[in-house]
């Protein structure tokens, strides 16, 4: 099975303007994101062509979404 997904690895640390710039300037289709990111991820991600957002959950995690996110 071909997927033809390549992983790009993004700094915790970016604001939004850089990863805006690095989610288009890969072509990002998807983004697997942690909860604890999901906030400061999400503006990003819509302002570029991601389609779809998996978040992972700590299992301690205090953040809840109720349905799927797709942009």
């Amino acid at each position: 099975m071909y997927l033809g997904a390549v992983v790009v690895p993004l700094n915790v640390l970016f604001v939004e303007d850089e990863l805006k710039y690095h989610l288009d300037d890969c072509d990002a289709k998807a983004l697997i994101v942690w909860d604890a990111f999901l906030a400061q991820t999400l503006p990003a991600a819509e302002s570029v062509e991601t389609k779809y957002i998996f978040v992972c959950y700590a299992p301690d995690s205090e953040v809840k979404l109720l349905s799927k996110v797709q942009i």
